[in-house]
């Protein structure tokens, strides 16, 4: 119990803080942008890359990407699945992409590393490879497809190829495979540039739970849709995750912490670029949505709480 609470405290008390932060002003809402734009284009890169520089990427641990990957096309199907049988229940178009993806960058980096430390963030990166090969190859197509009509591969593949994030994964995937990861700390400079990747990195968590804080405003949303998504979403994540768990036991790097870490994954909210890809003529599913992210994100951290409790 006393560990839970010296885990959990700070960041609640960092939430907090970012709470404050915007009821007395002290950052405007440009600077809190600002403080978005570090974290995407500079330390969630440099965290990716020491992540899956370091993991374990044996060629038997391949089954983790698939599972990953189909678990998020289930969850896709399900969504279109209780809009079309439920639509009452169900109405909004795009249930089915509320219904899949997590957000890791924004959301699980910040709030894992905070609870489990640094050192501990390449196990969950290797649940989320799968994930992100899903939302950048069938996620972001499909939305495309929706809003504009057509599918863009080429704009969707030369965004990958230039987002921070994935180039960093990228190299970090190298360098693990090529085994240059000994190399680059087996000299000064090397050892010099890893440190200050982890200097950048140990910024991750502290400053998104600030900006969540910070963006945390609970407006009125339509009760009966927004609890039969939220816990329709969580009742289809957390039995189909147990179901995968229970399948993976006894699998190469599956040990009681690589179970905890799947839980901790399956527990975050929606990506938060769902409302980009809503139609411009739907309005009110984009506010909707929106909304229903932040409610979606507070559910995940009394989840959190919940799994440290066990």
């Amino acid at each position: 119990m006393n560990q839970m609470i010296v885990s959990l405290l700070p960041v609640f008390l960092l939430l907090g803080t970012g709470v404050l932060i915007r009821r007395f002003s002290i950052l405007s809402r440009e600077a809190v942008d600002g403080l978005k734009t570090i974290i995407i284009k500079i330390a969630l890169p440099s965290a990716l890359f020491l992540a899956f520089a370091q993991a374990d990427m044996r060629i038997e641990k391949t089954w983790i990407f698939l599972m990953v990957f189909l678990f998020c096309g289930i969850l896709y199907l399900i969504g279109g699945i209780l809009h079309k049988t439920l639509p009452r229940l169900f109405p909004e178009e795009y249930t089915n992409a509320y219904f899949t993806g997590f957000e890791f960058g924004m959301i699980g980096i910040g709030l894992f590393t905070a609870i489990w430390g640094m050192e501990k963030l390449p196990t969950i990166a290797m649940i989320a490879f799968g994930h992100e090969l899903f939302i950048w190859f069938v996620y972001v197509p499909i939305l495309s497809s929706r809003k504009t009509g057509k599918i863009e591969i080429t704009r969707i593949l030369k965004d990958f190829f230039k987002t921070p994030t994935t180039i960093s994964i990228a190299l970090g995937f190298l360098v693990n495979v090529l085994h240059i990861y000994p190399a680059i700390s087996g000299v000064i400079a090397g050892r010099a540039f890893l440190k200050s990747l982890e200097m950048i990195s140990a910024l991750i968590a502290p400053l998104i739970l600030f900006i969540i804080g910070y963006s945390i405003s609970f407006r009125r949303i339509p009760l009966a849709k927004s609890l039969a998504l939220l816990t329709s979403r969580w009742i289809a994540v957390l039995v189909i995750g147990i179901g995968l768990v229970h399948l993976m036991e006894g699998l190469p790097g599956v040990d009681d912490f690589f179970q905890l870490a799947f839980y901790a994954f399956v527990l975050l909210p929606p990506p938060f670029i769902l409302p980009l890809f809503i139609k411009e003529d739907h309005h009110e599913e984009i506010s909707f949505f929106s909304e229903l992210l932040i409610y979606y994100t507070i559910l995940s951290f009394a989840g959190y709480v919940i799994l440290m409790s066990l």
